[in-house]
């Protein structure tokens, strides 16, 4: 029987080196020893407006810069984002994405369940 992991984690600092790790940037491979390098281009990365070319970092900050309206300063410590991993048992997930019609239903799935909880 299969089983779904959805792992949800606050994200107050360090969105650089997270961003670093989630684009697979050279240079920062020590962030993500556990890939396959000759499987980077399957990865589907999400468009997210003008955001996507920026760096992860700079992205969370202009955002904030731009939808703040409180009138009291952000706290440093403050969550600034929310790094979230939806993964399942590996037999389910290979299943899954052995066909691209049932993969991206997943995948839209997901995105659906996150900007209706968030």
């Amino acid at each position: 029987m299969g089983f779904a992991v959805f792992h949800i984690e606050k994200v107050t600092t360090g969105a650089s080196s997270l961003g670093a790790h989630i684009d697979r940037s050279p240079g920062h491979e020590y962030t993500y020893k556990n890939a396959d390098p000759a499987r980077l281009q399957e990865n589907n990365p999400l468009t997210c407006g003008s955001f996507n070319k920026m760096k992860l970092g700079e992205a969370i900050d202009l955002r904030i810069k731009t939808a703040y309206t409180g009138k009291k300063a952000i706290r440093k410590d403050a969550v600034k984002a929310m790094s979230m991993v939806f993964s399942g048992s590996h037999d389910e997930m290979k299943k899954i994405f052995s066909d691209e019609k049932t993969g991206n239903a997943w995948l839209n799935a997901n995105i659906k369940f996150v900007k209706e909880e968030f």
